[in-house]
């Protein structure tokens, strides 16, 4: 039995301890690269199953967030604005003339 606060099983790589064998083998993949959950929506690998979860609930929810310059929607305004500072051509607006959610002028 694991006594409350004791961890006792440990990283072999970076001397990290975890409350489960199951906790370990999770975070082993941070170490190894290793990526087994993969999204049948687009195809993209993840190392968790939670992470799996979160990224397939992206692709669920309503995309309100559009980018003017290429179309492309995001659920959430911080990965729409995430896009814009990373892709050529898609760059941030500092004037927006309408509303992401409602395309009503802002």
């Amino acid at each position: 039995m694991v006594h409350a606060g004791e961890r006792p099983y440990q990283c072999s790589h970076c001397s990290q301890r975890f409350l489960s064998k199951g906790h370990l083998h999770n975070h082993l993949s941070v170490h190894t690269g290793e990526r087994n959950h993969k999204c049948g929506i687009c195809g993209k690998m993840f190392s968790r199953s939670d992470k799996l979860r979160e990224h397939v609930l992206r692709h669920l929810s309503a995309k309100r967030h559009s980018c003017p310059s290429c179309g492309r929607s995001y659920a959430d305004k911080r990965d729409l604005n995430k896009h814009q500072s990373r892709e050529p051509g898609c760059h941030l607006s500092e004037t927006a003339t309408t509303c992401d959610a409602t395309n009503a002028p802002c």
